[in-house]
């Protein structure tokens, strides 16, 4: 497929965005943690000839999986193609990026063989998808507001006075974790504290685990 008509292809398919399948979960609208791993496995049952059946790349700190999927037309194992990773929920109060990416893989698919950019890119492209990156962060705010509105954001693993490190400030290496031009925190309990050590949070090392061992 040329530039040109992966452009047009694009343009297509943005004006035809959408799903039969419903996305609305019981907190809020949004999906719960279990809700997403039901979703997962109803589209393994649904689709398996584009869809893998869940794995986890290792658990949280409280112990809870980090359910991934892999998303292309040759699914139960790796096939060489080009890889790509997307996850969302690696902020605790923002689901929306789960509930985008669940579209996402019910878009590509519904319309495997009928649009031509979700074509190309299960036929060419391998896709892995970790809907809840941060579950107990996510589980934290369900049991404080079932219905929706939970404002916590980071993980639930202690640090010294408080709980929680903003994982999207836990990535090395360690000059740019280390950096003091902001944006990012050394004391325990801020939102953007970012751990003693780049990688210092299960989450993120099973990130960094997962990430060494694909071609992405």
């Amino acid at each position: 497929m040329t530039s040109a008509e992966m452009s047009a292809a694009i343009q297509q398919s943005a004006a035809n965005y959408n799903v039969t399948h419903s996305i609305y979960g019981s907190m809020g609208g949004y999906l719960t943690y279990q809700e997403v791993i039901n979703k997962l496995d109803s589209m393994r049952i649904e689709y398996p000839g584009l869809i893998s059946t869940k794995f986890s790349i290792g658990n949280s700190h409280e112990g809870r999986a980090m359910w991934t999927v892999r998303v292309s037309n040759s699914p139960n194992a790796p096939s060489g193609r080009p890889e790509v990773w997307f996850h969302s929920l690696i902020h605790a109060r923002e689901p929306m990026s789960m509930e985008q990416n669940i579209y996402f893989i019910y878009w590509l698919l519904e319309n495997y063989n009928i649009d031509p950019l979700a074509t190309y890119i299960l036929r060419y492209r391998e896709l892995y998808f970790t809907p809840v990156f941060n579950p107990d962060g996510y589980e934290y705010n369900r049991s404080t507001n079932p219905n929706g509105g939970g404002m916590w954001r980071r993980n639930r693993k202690p640090c010294t006075g408080n709980i929680g490190t903003d994982m999207n400030r836990n990535y090395g290496p360690y000059e740019f974790w280390n950096w003091s031009g902001g944006g990012s925190s050394t004391s325990c309990g801020s939102d953007t504290y970012r751990g003693t050590l780049p990688f210092s949070e299960p989450e993120t090392q099973n990130a960094l685990n997962f990430v060494n061992s694909r071609s992405l």
